[in-house]
């Protein structure tokens, strides 16, 4: 049985850079002041940081060691 994607991963391929055009000229347009970029990168940061927590969360949960916690989406054994 081939690998199926949920769709969400699948939009995101061409949502994301639309997601990336669309902050970024928020950006260039309202953070005129140095303090507004700052915030700006200190939001992105957060952002990013917060992904990545997520996806160390999901290798944990799902690769290695492969403990998803109680309620979680279980895979099915592949031998």
């Amino acid at each position: 049985m081939a690998l199926q994607r949920p769709r969400y991963f699948t939009s995101r391929l061409t949502q994301g850079p639309e997601d990336a055009e669309f902050a970024l000229a928020w950006v260039v347009r309202h953070a005129h002041t140095r303090e507004q970029q700052a915030l700006a990168h200190a939001a992105l940061r957060a952002k990013c940081d917060i992904l990545w927590a997520q996806l160390d969360a999901l290798y944990f949960a799902y690769v290695n060691p492969g403990w998803p916690p109680p309620g979680a989406f279980q895979p099915e054994k592949t031998s």
